[in-house]
């Protein structure tokens, strides 16, 4: 939902440590393993109770993460770039919440909702990328994104709430589950409506 407000605003300062990545020869690729390999980072951190360490991980991933897509818009994106940026954030999303679970057991029933949401957001985009030939994403990310309540800003913004607030997770865990199943059945209803349309 803030996505779109948001990615205005980081543009700029993201195109431009791009540019100079690539300058450097670094690859749009190897900046998504790098992220997504100093993100793992996060799991052992929150197992340990390390939660400014995690959150330091955590932004340095998502900083990586922007920057790559950056790097793939300015040079040649290919549909590997896309497959890999998208797996590599999913699990990364994943292990994450699985590093609250492993930190305190207590955390491991609201780490599970959470995961299970997860399934929902992450399916409902994928199943209609998988079916969708026309429409192509308005910014030239190789997936196209369905909009909805939890989308990556939400999830930073959570994300750092938990490191923050350790002791509120099962709250905010709760809470961030109902928004990804709005967004789940957001989704569902929305492309019905489009692939119905379609077949007419």
């Amino acid at each position: 939902m803030l996505d779109a407000l948001i990615r205005p605003l980081i543009s700029r300062p993201l195109d431009a440590i791009a540019r100079v990545a690539l300058k450097l020869n670094i690859s749009p690729n190897l900046m998504t393993v790098s992220g997504f390999i100093i993100g793992l980072g996060c799991i052992p951190a929150l197992a340990l109770r390390m939660y400014p360490l995690a959150g330091l991980l955590l932004c340095i991933n998502r900083l990586l993460d922007g920057i790559d897509g950056s790097m793939a818009r300015q040079s040649a994106s290919t549909p590997f770039g896309a497959y890999l940026d998208i797996v590599c954030d999913l699990l990364f999303y994943g292990g994450f919440v699985f590093g609250f679970a492993l930190a305190q057991p207590e955390n491991a029933i609201w780490s599970a909702c959470l995961l299970f949401a997860f399934i929902g957001t992450s399916s409902s985009f994928l199943a209609y990328n998988a079916l969708n030939t026309e429409d192509q994403d308005p910014e030239g990310r190789g997936l196209y994104f369905l909009a909805g309540l939890t989308e990556g800003t939400e999830t930073l913004l959570f994300f750092l709430s938990m490191v923050i607030w350790p002791h509120l997770f099962a709250v905010l865990a709760i809470v961030f589950s109902l928004l990804c199943h709005i967004t789940t059945l957001s989704r569902f209803f929305k492309v019905r409506q489009k692939l119905r349309a379609h077949d007419r």
